[in-house]
């Protein structure tokens, strides 16, 4: 059955990771993709006068106009230049519900012009039709019957914006939209802004996407693999995704270096032959960009006006294009990666007087960065932080209940000592109590859960409703080779592996239950029995300790509570990537410097993690043991309480017993110290051991006494508080042993020192 059940815990873990490597690297790449493409188009600031246009990689401003023919759009008859049409009918299924299902869906553009008052250039919208990303505004929508009818499109007269490829050919300027490299092949009627936050937006969460099925492809091997080291675990995930981000924040790096530094030189190139032709005025001495003054100088008034205007656009954007990507090679890690990958920065030339130049800055700093500003994308952001936040917490729930699973050794139940306690055995009734029986199975148990769910049926829709639940549980013994110790399972966890199902009609039953016979793994605290003091039983204690019960074997519970945490810290760090991201996105570039700050967030989570869950443990450890000696405290107490009327009836009844009050006196002195103090708390019990057995000696010798009745039964209670202390003095020692243990081992021993943990005495026995 063990071996059935691990192969198919493997199989799973197998699946899951060949989904999560099989398609998360590929919708990873696709998202980096996307924001490589918002990278071009944010690289590519929008001509604003299309007599300056040069030959390459262009962004384009300008209003459509016919080229000499027009679309009609198929519901309205509309003159377009490009139009999408949807038709879709409204259906209902079998519970009422409406929705729209598409009939048509179909577009189609045609050739047409964009131009403004300084020049125009052709788009081959119907040519390119295949490569071109089309983005227009909803212009029409009507609901007709069970019809629905919607329009988007762009008319003759809209502005237009473009992304493309210019060029010169022998009809003028024309945008070209079939190069295998360049930027995004875009027609929108929105801004550039638009345009660049919907490649941005969709890249991200691509991106997100693929590194969350990453993760739970690490997840789907550690479970095949049955890693469960929490250290292990998140050191492999932190390869996994810190390495992606890694991979893609140089690949990022080098392909805006170098696409930069060939862009900038070929818009050199580009407008040195434009200079040639607009310069081109008799007697000029000018032939370089870098030589001309000032256009408003008057050895300059025979341009026409246009032409001036053209050149000065021409000159201030390529300064911009220079300054941009000087700013780029002076950007960490940019500056560092560029002698590696052997890209020149550009060379510190100007292509404007400086006066000009200074303004050119002046521009590009008030336009600053892109930024995803939709309010939603930055409360996404807090939401994935705060779901990280929350998903740590319960991981780490997770992973400390399977650290103690690990770490605590299971005792015997003849050698249990006071504390978080570890047991393995049978479960079996005591003798003067009875089991439960199951309403189900109607076999014996010791803890059920019962459900009753009634089938409800509304359309397609179908559903269980519970109409009844209940449970009961009942206190039992686990008893190994070495004794039985009492288990009182209220308030428990329990995982079973009785889990049974039955179906009658409209009915299904549901049952859990822990039988009689069952394989015993207990872990919670061990406490005095309230009825028998010179015994110990587990029950939930006061203070938040683990109570968990199960009929699986220990290494099985410990696995299911390591992959449920190790889930969640899986949830909590892609999370925290999202958040990450989004922050970024807002922020403003989609840089390589933002791809490898999100890279470092997995090993920084991973150290924080791994800081916060040992100091746990040295602090769970300290706390346990220090409880345990409070627990002998109170005893201690008890029994000053009873040394207070021995000493009374002492001193009435057995005067002559000199040498026994001089004892009691000692035993006052000690006690006062023993609270504070383990070593004087050893000498003090002692000391009472050898009083005890002096004063039975006395009463003995002495049956007629009045006082001797009185006498015996503080005696039997002085017996059973010595009992008492004796568990709990072991439970102290045990938990001492541990504490000190870890306070010696690396790394602990780093935090004992930094964090002052202190070793701790023991209680001698």
């Amino acid at each position: 059955m063990l071996f059935s059940r691990s192969a198919v815990t493997t199989a799973a873990g197998v699946i899951v990771a060949l989904i999560g490597f099989g398609v998360g690297f590929p919708l990873a790449s696709s998202g980096f993709s996307a924001i490589q493409d918002l990278r071009l188009l944010d690289r590519l600031p929008v001509t604003t006068r299309l007599g300056a246009v040069l030959p390459g990689d262009a962004a384009v401003r300008g209003v459509a106009r016919s080229a000499g023919s027009v679309l009609r759009a198929r519901h309205t008859g509309t003159d377009s230049l490009y139009y999408r049409y949807l038709h879709e009918v409204e259906t209902r299924d079998s519970d009422g519900d409406k929705r729209w299902k598409t009939r048509t869906d179909h577009s189609e553009a045609v050739d047409f012009l964009l131009e403004d008052d300084s020049g125009r250039i052709r788009v081959p919208a119907q040519r390119d039709f295949a490569r071109i990303d089309f983005s227009a505004r909803q212009r029409h929508q009507v609901t007709q019957g069970s019809n629905r009818y919607t329009e988007w499109r762009i008319e003759p007269g809209d502005a237009v914006v473009l992304f493309g490829t210019a060029r010169t050919t022998a009809m003028g300027m024309e945008m070209g939209f079939r190069a295998s490299a360049g930027p995004p092949a875009v027609v929108s009627g929105f801004d550039a802004d638009t345009e660049r936050r919907r490649f941005g937006r969709s890249g991200v969460f691509r991106l997100w996407g693929g590194l969350a099925l990453l993760a739970f492809g690490v997840l789907g091997l550690a479970l095949a693999l049955r890693i469960h080291r929490v250290l292990a675990y998140l050191t492999l995930l932190t390869l996994v995704l810190g390495l992606t981000l890694l991979q893609f924040g140089v690949q990022m790096t080098r392909a805006d270096l170098e696409q930069g530094a060939a862009a900038q030189a070929a818009r050199e190139a580009a407008a040195r032959a434009r200079f040639a032709d607009l310069l081109d005025v008799p007697g000029s001495p000018y032939r370089e960009i870098e030589a001309l003054p000032s256009l408003n100088d008057p050895r300059f008034a025979t341009l026409a006006p246009t032409r001036r205007a053209n050149l000065q656009a021409v000159r201030e954007e390529l300064e911009a294009a220079r300054q941009r990507l000087a700013q780029q090679f002076r950007r960490f890690p940019e500056r560092l990666l560029a002698p590696l990958f052997g890209v020149a920065p550009p060379q510190a030339q100007r292509f404007l007087p400086a006066a000009e130049a200074e303004a050119v800055s002046r521009r590009l700093a008030a336009e600053g960065t892109m930024r995803l500003t939709a309010g939603w994308v930055t409360i996404l952001a807090w939401m994935g932080l705060l779901l990280a936040a929350g998903a740590s917490w319960v991981g780490f729930g997770g992973v400390r209940l399977k650290r103690w699973i690990e770490n605590l050794p299971t005792s015997k139940t003849s050698g249990a000592a006071c504390g978080l306690t570890e047991l393995s055995g049978e479960v079996v009734m005591p003798e003067d109590e009875a089991p439960l029986e199951a309403p189900l199975s109607y076999r014996e148990c010791v803890w059920y859960e019962y459900k009753v769910e009634e089938k409800r049926q509304s359309g397609k829709k179908t559903s269980w409703r519970t109409i009844e639940q209940r449970s009961g549980r009942t206190a039992f013994l686990c008893r190994d080779s070495e004794g039985a110790i009492r288990i009182e399972p209220e308030d428990a966890e329990i995982i079973s592996r009785h889990h049974d199902t039955r179906r009658e009609g409209r009915l299904r039953y549901t049952e859990r239950r822990l039988e009689v016979g069952d394989a015993c793994y207990a872990l919670g605290p061990a406490v005095v029995h309230g009825e028998a003091a010179d015994r110990l039983c587990l029950r939930a204690g006061e203070l938040g300790e683990p109570f968990l019960l199960s009929n699986y074997p220990e290494r099985i519970v410990m696995l299911r509570k390591a992959f449920f945490g190790l889930a969640f810290l899986n949830l909590a760090l892609t999370a925290l990537t999202l958040g990450l991201l989004l922050l970024f996105a807002t922020a403003g570039s989609f840089s390589p410097a933002d791809f490898l700050l999100a890279a470092l967030a997995a090993p920084l989570y991973m150290t924080v993690f791994m800081l916060v869950l040992h100091y746990n443990d040295l602090l769970f450890l300290r706390e346990r043991a220090r409880r345990n000696w409070s627990n002998i405290q109170v005893s201690l107490r008890k029994r000053r309480n009873l040394v207070r009327p021995l000493n009374t009836i002492v001193g009435k009844y057995l005067e002559h017993e000199r040498s026994l009050q001089e004892a009691l006196a000692r035993l006052r002195t000690e006690l006062r110290t023993a609270t504070d103090d383990p070593g004087a708390a050893a000498r003090y019990l002692a000391a009472e051991q050898a009083l005890e057995g002096e004063f039975r000696a006395v009463i003995e010798n002495y049956p007629k006494l009045r006082g001797a009745k009185a006498i015996a039964q503080l005696t039997t209670a002085l017996t059973r508080l010595e009992n008492e202390i004796a568990l709990m003095r072991a439970g102290y020692n045990d938990a001492v042993e541990h504490y000190n243990a870890r306070i010696d081992t690396f790394p602990d021993l780093l935090f004992a020192r930094f964090l002052e943990f202190v070793r701790l005495d023991y209680v001698a026995l």
